[in-house]
């Protein structure tokens, strides 16, 4: 199978001779979602989107993801709007990835084989991370922000985390040996510090600390995370930021659930009593400046409710009056 001339990037999954060959023997799919009338969607996607990737001029990985995003997105918009048909890229790029590390396990491969189908899994579990997040992120608003790190390491997995992260992804059984095996091998993170002295910044993972504000950054050392603090101040505050924001709106949410379940309670039982069933408001001592304000916004939204249920029981009385005539 051929493998994308950038470090990291992965490329669509093609059926291997060895499997073409197997005649009668049908290969596991690991989960890979096929046969949809989407698919020639997405794996035209998958292409351009990897094409992209692997053209940006940045030579980071996460930039380069990116960039690749940006270029796609007119074009492929119903995809990237879609959680159906992301989910459905994320198993390509999952199928894929197992199917890299299964391969390993020949014995006629050479090092160089090896060593491409590694980074060749990486890039795919990275792809896939990417396309599980923005669904999260951009699509289901369940997430405040991107977690950049978890795809950087990734694209730089050892063997435990990489297989870690696809076995618990994929409904069959296919990596349930070399999880096995993998177990005992140390997890790894990537020291944040980009003058972090370490062969690419890499070190057990169980002996990093993270940064307690914004949960996004990790170090190899007390030292190197204080060396990164002027980099990593302004980063740390605007993820901060954006948490407080998602934060806010889920319980604007929240309330505005309940202030509907309200209105419908009004208009529909003659016999509530409003005073017992008034709704979680405390999202409005956040967003609101003064008392006066809250008091202001909160007398609005009950008159709505109010001439919401009075216009609808004078519509079941006028409609009721009808048909008695």
């Amino acid at each position: 199978m051929a493998k994308s001339a950038k470090e990291g990037a992965a490329t669509i999954p093609k059926q291997r001779p060895e499997q073409q060959q197997r005649g009668k023997k049908t290969p596991c799919i690991h989960g890979h979602i096929i046969g949809s009338a989407d698919m020639a969607m997405i794996e035209e996607f998958l292409e351009e989107f990897t094409a992209q990737y692997n053209a940006a001029p940045s030579g980071k990985m996460m930039e380069s993801i990116f960039i690749a995003q940006r270029a796609t997105n007119d074009k492929y918009a119903a995809v990237w709007q879609s959680s159906k048909m992301l989910k459905y890229a994320a198993s390509h790029q999952i199928a894929m990835g197992t199917q890299d590390i299964l391969d390993l396990e020949g014995g006629d491969r050479d090092e160089d084989y090896e060593r491409k189908a590694l980074q060749h899994s990486r890039g795919a579990a990275a792809f896939a991370c990417f396309f599980e997040q923005y669904i999260a992120v951009e699509v289901n608003h369940t997430q405040s922000s991107y977690n950049s790190m978890k795809m950087s390491e990734l694209f730089r997995a050892d063997m435990h985390t990489l297989v870690q992260f696809l076995r618990k992804r994929i409904p069959c059984s296919c990596l349930k040996q070399k999880r096995k095996e993998v177990k005992s091998v140390v997890k790894m993170g990537r020291c944040c510090h980009r003058e972090c002295g370490l062969p690419n910044r890499m070190t057990a993972k169980n002996t990093m600390v993270y940064c307690t504000k914004c949960k996004q950054a990790n170090y190899c050392s007390r030292q190197c995370q204080e060396a990164d603090w002027k980099m990593h101040k302004h980063l740390c505050e605007g993820i901060q930021t954006q948490q407080a924001e998602f934060a806010l709106k889920q319980k604007a949410a929240a309330s505005v659930k309940d202030l509907i379940a309200f209105g419908k309670a009004m208009c529909s039982d003659e016999d509530s009593n409003p005073s017992e069933m008034v709704p979680q408001t405390s999202f409005l001592d956040e967003v609101c400046d003064s008392t006066e304000e809250r008091n202001e916004f909160l007398d609005e939204m009950i008159g709505s409710l109010l001439r919401m249920a009075n216009e609808s029981k004078e519509g079941s009385e006028s409609e009721s009056s009808n048909k008695q005539s």
